[in-house]
């Protein structure tokens, strides 16, 4: 089984957007405010997080796997976030569906 997604939502007000988003091209992800514990984080094992809003400084993220932060709705369309998963190695676990 491949490893989720991980939404650390620092007040971005759009991460349940950006969570469907995730979902919608097939990968399952969860979103977790951004002071998290360190325990609760590593329950979900990440395969990708994306960071939303602007944290208090630069997050700490316990695990080797790419970070897409985005402080901004406009900062990213269906074609970044795509590729980003794709390069997460996550795009596999029910497949890329086309995003018209």
């Amino acid at each position: 089984m491949k490893k989720p997604a991980l939404i650390l939502d620092f007040d971005g007000k759009f991460s349940h957007l950006a969570a469907r988003l995730v979902r919608d091209i097939g990968v399952y992800c969860e979103v977790l405010p951004g002071n998290a514990t360190a325990e609760r984080l590593n329950e979900v094992q990440p395969g990708a997080v994306i960071v939303l809003g602007t944290p208090p400084g630069s997050p700490n993220i316990p695990w080797d796997v790419p970070v897409l932060t985005i402080d901004k709705p406009a900062a990213v369309n269906s074609d970044e976030l795509r590729r980003f998963i794709s390069e997460a190695g996550l795009e596999e676990q029910w497949g890329i569906l086309k995003i018209m």
